[in-house]
């Protein structure tokens, strides 16, 4: 039984690599649609790194090392990844001090040039077995300490930015600080005493993480911009608008939508549009939430609708994916979702609904 569990456990971590290369792919992909890149693919990239080394690690067979180059720089490099994604999900400033990187390349270096002394063995073999040599677990050590200090800043700055602007995050917010912190040092502790019960168990949760993490953020594309949105919402509170027209900076905001239709830009920003009223964009966010009752996202999404359902009534020649597309959607689905939440009907009924009272 212990077996069969052992080589379910081992096929399930092969699985999660698969994954990591998907969500790669799946990153990738979106790069090509929002010109953006998002700090989840440097994430997922060491964690593939790392999900492969433990894969390796756990065969009941000798592994070559050249299969573990950039083993270490991987780990060295979790830590300023995780804490550069905490950064990203809880803050506006999205900068990050690239000096944070420089030790790790000076790892990824150092394990370059390891490959060339091949007398040089951070590790062993024994019947089948994994056996660290006494530097190898020294190096764990300093990869646990500079993890534990990346997660102490990320839990500093994540505190720092929830006092600031007195937002609650939810438990789902808290676990992405939270469940890297305990999975890493799970494994790392299982590297320093030597035990592949540990190691086993690091990588089912890695990989189990992984697919959680997946589902969550194809589920919720927008998380962490909405996220980043309730922020502005407690930053524009403290913004004055009593020096502002108000009411023609309403009509001047109208005027550009229905005659420029800038929506139908998917990568249409807040930032342009505080640009064209010569407002700066805390001050915009608060009259779309004062005046309209509506976040940038919504509102946009209010105009798209709007530009879609006219579409589907007189464009006669565009079928719904090309009306979504037109409109400043990125995929069918994501104008489906939407249209459906404003209309409460899909826009396949919409069109047949409007049609057949047009032609009564």
């Amino acid at each position: 039984m212990q077996e069969i569990l052992w080589k379910t456990g081992i096929y399930f971590i092969a699985t999660g690599i698969f994954n990591s290369i998907f969500q790669i792919l799946w990153e990738l992909s979106r790069i090509r649609k929002k010109q953006t890149i998002n700090n989840h693919l440097f994430l997922v990239i060491v964690v593939l790194s790392v999900q492969t080394r433990l894969f390796l690690l756990l065969q009941q067979e000798e592994i070559p090392a050249v299969f573990f180059f950039g083993f270490f720089s991987s780990l060295f490099f979790s830590g300023p990844v995780y804490y550069l994604n905490i950064r990203s999900a809880f803050s506006l400033n999205k900068k990050i001090n690239l000096l944070h990187f420089v030790f790790p390349g000076v790892v990824f270096a150092a394990d370059m040039i390891l490959l060339q002394f091949p007398e040089l063995k951070l590790f062993t073999w024994s019947n089948g077995q994994f056996v660290p040599s006494f530097i190898f677990q020294i190096l764990i050590f300093f990869v646990a300490f500079n993890f534990c200090i990346y997660s102490l800043l990320s839990f500093r700055f994540y505190w720092k930015e929830k006092k600031r602007y007195r937002q609650d995050y939810n438990l789902s917010i808290a676990q992405f600080l939270i469940i890297p912190f305990l999975l890493t040092l799970t494994g790392l502790v299982g590297f320093f005493i030597d035990s592949r019960g540990i190691i086993f168990v690091a990588g089912i949760i890695i990989t189990t993480g992984g697919f959680l993490v997946q589902f969550f953020l194809m589920r919720y594309e927008d998380f962490f911009n909405a996220m980043n949105f309730e922020i502005i919402q407690k930053r524009y509170l403290k913004t004055p608008l009593d020096r502002l027209e108000i009411p023609t900076l309403k009509l001047r905001l109208e005027k550009i939508l229905l005659e420029e239709k800038p929506f139908k830009h998917e990568n249409l920003r807040i930032q342009y549009l505080a640009k064209q009223l010569q407002i700066n964009t805390n001050q915009l966010s608060r009259i779309l939430n004062e005046e309209y009752g509506k976040n940038f996202y919504r509102f946009i999404n209010f105009y798209r609708i709007e530009a879609a359902k006219e579409l589907l009534v007189l464009g006669n020649n565009f079928n719904t994916l090309q009306i979504g597309l037109e409109v400043g959607y990125g995929s069918k689905s994501a104008f489906y979702k939407n249209f459906q939440e404003e209309t409460g009907i899909t826009p396949v009924e919409y069109r047949k609904k409007f049609r057949s009272l047009k032609n009564y």
